[in-house]
């Protein structure tokens, strides 16, 4: 893989729970079954063992920083959403990244995300996705599911043709509608 792969996230919160997480002290991963599990599954070049010290979590001061860093990144055409009808939470970032460590620390904050989740806001539906938007290529780096009480970074996922379709097609739709917006800006700017 030498393309930037695009994040897409739509998580469930209640109002107030949604601004307890992005007010949240970034939580420090802990190297358990799961977080191995995923790790094992995956074929990279020159893999390595995941070790502690690896799977590190943002330097950012809250959650919000660490969003807002990617907004503020020109280069990576990231959008942040929270649709007080439906108590929904998106967020894409179209250019994230290929490389899996510097995949680490937005996996942390993705998996400590369920954490605030309120039970009478969780929907069935609600997961995260990296995955190749741009190149045609199928390949899945991780895929999130969040359930009541937990998140789950999958392992068994490696193909888009694994990922429930209404949710595949979501990620699509909302990265695409995002970077229409940014070529519509970018072609009625003056020459």
């Amino acid at each position: 893989m030498s393309e930037p792969r695009s994040l897409f996230v739509k998580a469930s919160f209640m109002p107030m729970q949604f601004e307890q997480f992005m007010e949240a002290e970034p939580s420090q991963p802990v190297l358990d079954a799961m977080w191995q599990a995923w790790w094992q599954s995956r074929e990279m070049s020159g893999k390595m063992a995941l070790t502690q010290d690896a799977l590190q979590a943002t330097r950012a001061r809250c959650y919000r920083d660490y969003v807002q860093a990617w907004l503020d990144e020109p280069s990576a055409a990231a959008f942040s959403s929270y649709h007080f009808d439906t108590f929904t939470w998106t967020f894409g970032i179209t250019q994230f990244s290929e490389n899996y460590l510097e995949l680490l620390p937005m996996l942390a904050m993705l998996v400590d995300l369920g954490n605030y989740r309120c039970a009478t806001a969780i929907l069935p539906d609600d997961f995260a996705l990296v995955y190749p938007f741009f190149w045609g290529d199928s390949d899945v780096m991780a895929y999130l599911c969040y359930g009541e009480g937990e998140t789950i970074i999958d392992p068994t996922v490696n193909d888009l043709s694994q990922i429930p379709e209404a949710q595949a097609a979501l990620a699509s739709k909302r990265l695409d509608e995002h970077w229409q917006t940014i070529e519509a800006t970018f072609n009625s700017q003056p020459d």
